[in-house]
């Protein structure tokens, strides 16, 4: 039987529940049900009706959806601390995976009536909701292959639209000049006005839809391994700045008059070599609450590592018998790189002809940009063209 202190603890280090006080967190701890599940029992199963929340207290879960050349693919494990089953109430349809026990596992369970009557006594937790729904949709939706093989996206955001607004000003108001040479040649029939609105606009349309995709390449993305920021424009530019959770040193959220007013702002992650910024974060405060919940979750399995080692270390010392109990599992700092070895060697050499930043082993690898080639080598290259067209 959990206690009720335990669940209290528990739910206190969870982001959604941020901002109640603790006689509060109590209140909502003791409406929660506790439910054995032995391993590779089922959960629930992907088109269910939503029968409530779920909260894991101890053990692992898979999530698995239909995947491509078989029926299921594994694509998310959740472990001591995660939750699942909100975006199904909150969104009201039927359930979009199937949640199977990976070993024997303790779920604490909400029922619906209950998160229903929790969102209707304290409204200020639906945004907690929202902002973790609309972020695994986002994950859901996107791949990144630099992703190492047991890291999970928790967080992942875009910039406020704001920002995309603001660089679509210029470009919008430019569309003054192909209508005003539109109007300029059908009043004086004249081709080359209207030639000359029809390029400008193609123009202006490209350059839109530039800076839509622009805005949309860039992301702020919390795994469980680390913080990233990640920008990037096509053929251009490409970076990623990131840092172990491990390594973070606090979290904060700067915003000014507008931003309080459209819930944007900077969350600001201090570290021991630096600071990444997540600039125009929509929902700043949640975010920054996500970021530090599972910086506290690190931080917690490395003092559990750093002490079961220590102790083991001394032990050993004095000759007696070490405990061989399973660490968890440590985040690595630098992920590795996919495998290559089953490709051909000159499709290998191809595909790392142009690459910028390669991972291998835990080295990072950066090339120039092949720009800086085609600087260099033009006019030995024009020189050979004009030799063989000669």
């Amino acid at each position: 039987m959990i206690e009720l202190k335990q669940r209290v603890s528990l739910i206190n280090k969870i982001h959604l529940f941020n901002g109640l006080k603790e006689d509060q967190l109590a209140g909502i701890a003791v409406k929660f049900d506790e439910r054995e599940i032995p391993a590779s029992q089922i959960v629930f199963k992907r088109g269910d009706k939503p029968d409530g929340f779920y909260i894991v207290f101890k053990g692992k879960v898979n999530i698995t959806r239909p995947g491509t050349g078989k029926d299921q693919d594994v694509f998310i494990w959740l472990t001591a601390g995660d939750y699942f089953g909100e975006e199904a109430l909150v969104e009201n349809r039927t359930r979009s995976a199937t949640i199977t026990a990976a070993e024997d596992t303790t779920l604490l369970f909400l029922t619906r009536a209950h998160f229903e009557e929790l969102f209707s006594k304290y409204p200020n937790l639906k945004p907690n909701f929202l902002v973790a729904i609309k972020s695994h949709k986002l994950a859901r939706s996107i791949k990144f292959s630099w992703l190492g093989p047991k890291e999970i996206i928790y967080f992942v955001a875009r910039r406020h639209k704001l920002r995309l607004y603001q660089s679509l000003v210029v470009p919008v108001l430019s569309l003054i000049v192909p209508i005003g040479l539109f109007f300029w040649g059908t009043l004086v029939s004249a081709v080359t006005p209207l030639a000359l609105a029809a390029i400008s606009l193609i123009f202006i349309l490209g350059w839109i839809t530039w800076n839509t995709i622009d805005w949309s390449n860039d992301y702020y993305i919390v795994t469980n391994q680390r913080v990233i920021w990640l920008e990037k424009v096509i053929g251009l530019y490409d970076s990623r700045e990131e840092a172990p959770l491990s390594t973070i040193l606090s979290v904060g959220v700067e915003t000014d008059q507008l931003g309080r007013m459209l819930d944007f702002g900077n969350v600001i992650v201090r570290t021991f070599v630096g600071r990444l910024e997540f600039d125009y974060v929509d929902h700043p405060n949640q975010a920054a609450e996500m970021i530090r919940e599972y910086w506290e979750r690190v931080k917690s399995v490395l003092t559990v590592s750093q002490k079961e080692v220590m102790n083991n270390t001394i032990r050993q010392k004095l000759g007696l018998p070490v405990d061989k109990k399973q660490l968890p599992d440590l985040p690595p700092i630098v992920t590795v790189s996919k495998d290559l070895a089953h490709l051909p060697l000159w499709w290998v050499a191809f595909l790392s002809l142009f690459t910028l930043r390669v991972e291998d082993a835990g080295k990072v690898i950066y090339h120039k940009h092949w720009i800086v080639l085609l600087q260099q080598a033009w006019r030995a290259m024009a020189f050979l063209l004009g030799m063989i067209a000669l």
